[in-house]
């Protein structure tokens, strides 16, 4: 498989339709973070894991241009989407709940 269609493959995974399907996805299987998250957040954190996958990097910079096309939205500055990235980083509760939780259970999988 060459690398376009690999890249189309993924966009195709992403597109807005199924960050809906994921979404809801997510939430049915999730219902401990439904409560401690709010929908927007959730949103959020499946559309940078989209982005991830898309770019295959986490550097912020270059998500950024990946966003719009996930969300089939060219209107949009990338500049834009960087600032929605930071944001969502800079949640309190992302902090507090995603962050730490996920440092925990790291350090608990090391421990064992």
């Amino acid at each position: 498989m060459d690398e376009t269609a690999k890249s189309e493959g993924k966009l195709l995974l992403c597109c807005v339709t199924n960050i809906a399907k994921l979404y809801s996805s997510l939430l049915d299987k999730s219902k401990d973070l439904t409560g401690l998250l709010r929908p927007a957040l959730m949103k959020n954190l499946v559309l940078v894991g989209c982005a991830i996958l898309l770019k295959e990097t986490v550097n912020l910079n270059k998500l950024k241009n990946g966003i719009g096309s996930i969300l089939e939205n060219d209107q949009t500055l990338p500049h834009s989407h960087y600032r929605r990235l930071t944001r969502f980083f800079d949640e309190p509760i992302a902090k507090r709940q995603l962050w730490n939780r996920s440092a925990e259970a790291m350090a608990h999988d090391l421990a064992h």
